[in-house]
């Protein structure tokens, strides 16, 4: 005779009541539940929805690892330790990650990407700025070739402040003298013609002006 609950509600009830939050989880402590299935994928293959919808966690958390990636990094979490700390900062972030996406996991360096081995990167934008603009950094492709000079500098400081970024010349406070050459001259030229843009706000200022070179993305640092 079988213990196996029956049906896929009363083994996602049980499953939910030990607070069970992912695949990796459900496999490691199942055993607590005698009557919970090793496979309810194919115990309940006529009703399965995922784990996700399983165990109560798809309206909860993001569904998908890129997204809670992405959420992850716009908060400027360096590592496994800050993530810990500051996830619930984001309340559809899981506690567990590695558990909630086991079936996308490739590890927290990818998950944040900083490299996890080398310790903390800067939190703040800011504080990458004034890192890159000691080293005399002027734009992108310089940042590539020296930011490995200060460890605490991320590989890609666009990504990792997503939430903050802007653009190189923001970051470090260079613009280059070609680029000058074609703006607008005066700043009131550059007010007029960002005034018959009609945006509405800074994101939508920048989407317009992306392709036109008379126009800069930092006018503040210009004019």
């Amino acid at each position: 005779m079988s213990y196996i609950y029956e049906t896929l509600v009363e083994a996602a009830n049980a499953a939910r009541a030990l607070g069970i939050t992912g695949v990796l989880d459900y496999r490691a402590r199942r055993h607590e539940d005698p009557r919970l299935p090793a496979h309810p994928s194919q115990k309940y293959s006529a009703e399965w929805r995922g784990y996700p919808s399983f165990l109560g966690t798809a309206d909860k958390h993001y569904p998908l690892l890129a997204q809670a990636a992405e959420a992850a990094r716009s908060l400027g979490i360096p590592s496994r330790a800050a993530y810990n700390k500051e996830y619930k900062r984001d309340p559809r972030l899981p506690a567990h990650p590695e558990r909630s996406y086991a079936n996308e996991w490739t590890g927290w360096e990818n998950f944040l990407q900083v490299d996890v081995k080398k310790g903390r990167k800067y939190r703040w934008l800011s504080e990458a700025a004034t890192a890159a603009r000691r080293l005399a950094i002027v734009d992108e492709a310089d940042y590539a070739a020296r930011h490995h000079f200060d460890e605490k500098l991320p590989k890609s400081p666009a990504s990792f402040y997503r939430g903050e970024w802007s653009s190189w010349e923001a970051f470090t406070g260079h613009v280059d003298q070609e680029k000058q050459n074609n703006l607008f001259s005066i700043f009131v030229e550059a007010r007029s013609a960002a005034h018959a843009l009609k945006a509405v706000s800074r994101s939508d200022y920048r989407a317009k002006v992306l392709e036109d070179d008379r126009f800069s993305l930092t006018p503040d640092l210009i004019y």
